[in-house]
């Protein structure tokens, strides 16, 4: 339940990367790297902030949310599994961007690569932190798993295009 509730903030997500890649894909066929590097990197800022906007006042009431939804007993073993989980959800659409970069220059293959690789990892994270920590546990190796796939996502975009992102810190 609280990864559902919690995933529904992906969809200002995957709207913004519909918006993205026929104009980056447009300034790829131009040649313009240091235009799409600017309206990835103003796309991050502008997702990012909205995202947290959203979602801190979401975060800080999860319990009282929770429990008017769900109940006292649900609320009170899934409120930090939900807290970290939106930390994941900010941490992916940071990653949306430089994902649609990736996409809009035509390296798919990047993404299905790196993506394999993920899930490896990630089955081992998640058995050792389920085994160990429950409904945290599996929320963390998801929450860990978005943050190296933003990593990751934005150094492929840089990679496609030829270009370092300026504001790897800014953005947060």
């Amino acid at each position: 339940v609280p990864f559902n509730a919690v995933i529904k903030f992906t969809i200002v997500s995957g709207a913004v990367a519909r918006v993205l890649l026929p104009r980056l894909a447009a300034l790829g066929a131009r040649g313009d790297a240091a235009a799409a590097l600017e309206l990835t990197e103003r796309a991050d800022r502008i997702l990012v902030t909205g995202m947290v906007a959203a979602m801190v006042p979401v975060v800080v009431l999860a319990p009282e949310l929770l429990r008017i939804w769900v109940g006292d007993d649900f609320a009170v073993r899934s409120s930090l599994a939900s807290r970290i989980l939106l930390v994941g959800v900010a941490l992916n659409a940071a990653a949306i961007p430089g994902h649609s970069v990736v996409l809009a220059r035509g390296r798919p293959s990047y993404l299905t690569y790196l993506l394999s690789a993920e899930l490896i990892v990630h089955l081992v994270v998640v058995y050792l932190l389920v085994t160990g920590f429950g409904l945290a546990g599996a929320a963390t190796a998801w929450t860990v798993r978005m943050g190296l796939d933003m990593l990751a996502q934005r150094k492929l975009a840089e990679h496609t295009l030829g270009l370092d992102f300026r504001d790897n810190l800014e953005v947060w």
